[in-house]
C-alpha cells in the first residue's frame, strides 16, 4: 500500500518554487500562484520540470511505462551485470528517461567495480571486472542502444534541439535542491541504517 501511494503522490516540491519564485519578483516571471488548483506547477523553473509519477504517467505513458519497467528490474535485481542491457532495452523505447538513468546506472557500476579493485584474493581485478560486464545481454544491450542512438540521430527536429541550459543557472540549482536533494537529505538517514 506504501508503494502505491508513492507512486501516486510522489513529486518534488514545486508549489514552494512557485511560491519563492512568485514573491521574489523575478523579471519576467509570470507563472501563475497557485490558482486555479488545476494549474501545472512543473514548470515553475522555466524549462526544467520534476513531474510526480502520476502526471508522467497520464502524459508521457510510452515513455513512462518502460522506464519503470527497467528501473524495477534494476531495484529488484541483485546481480548488476545486465546494466547495459537494460540501458540500451529502455533507451530504444523511452530515451530520455534512460539518459536520466545514466548516472544510477553509472554509480552501480562504479561500486561494483571499485569492489572487484578492492578484493585481494582476485590477483588481476580488470580481467575480472570485465568478465563480470562482458555478457551476451550486455553486448546486445550496446549493440541496441548504438542502433537506437543512429536512428534517433536521423531525427530532423532533434537536431534542432539544443542542450543547453535555457534559463538562469540559479533556477536550475533552486531546482535541483527543491525537486530532488531535499528528498535524498529526507531519505538520507534511512540509507545510512540500510
Amino acid at each position: 500500500m506504501k508503494t502505491a501511494l508513492l507512486i501516486i503522490f510522489f513529486s518534488g516540491m514545486d508549489f514552494i518554487g512557485v511560491i519563492l519564485f512568485k514573491f521574489k519578483n523575478l523579471p519576467g516571471y509570470t507563472y501563475p500562484l497557485l490558482w486555479p488548483p488545476i494549474t501545472h506547477l512543473e514548470w515553475w523553473a522555466g524549462a526544467y520540470q520534476y513531474s510526480s509519477f502520476t502526471t508522467d504517467l497520464y502524459w508521457t505513458y510510452n515513455q513512462f511505462v518502460p522506464a519503470l519497467l527497467v528501473m524495477s528490474i534494476f531495484v529488484s535485481s541483485s546481480d548488476s551485470r545486465p546494466l547495459i542491457w537494460l540501458g540500451g532495452i529502455c533507451f530504444f523505447f523511452a530515451p530520455f528517461p534512460a539518459l536520466g538513468m545514466i548516472p544510477l546506472f553509472g554509480g552501480d557500476a562504479l561500486s561494483e567495480t571499485l569492489a572487484g579493485w578492492r578484493d585481494k584474493s582476485n590477483e588481476r581485478p580488470l580481467i575480472s571486472i570485465t568478465r563480470y560486464f562482458l555478457t551476451c545481454e550486455n553486448l546486445a544491450g550496446l549493440v541496441l542502444g548504438i542502433a537506437s542512438a543512429l536512428f534517433f540521430m536521423t531525427n530532423l527536429a532533434a537536431q534542432t534541439q539544443s542542450v543547453g541550459l535555457p534559463t538562469p543557472f540559479a533556477n536550475y540549482i533552486v531546482f535541483i535542491f527543491l525537486a530532488c536533494l531535499m528528498i535524498w537529505l529526507v531519505l538520507l538517514p534511512w540509507n545510512i541504517a540500510n
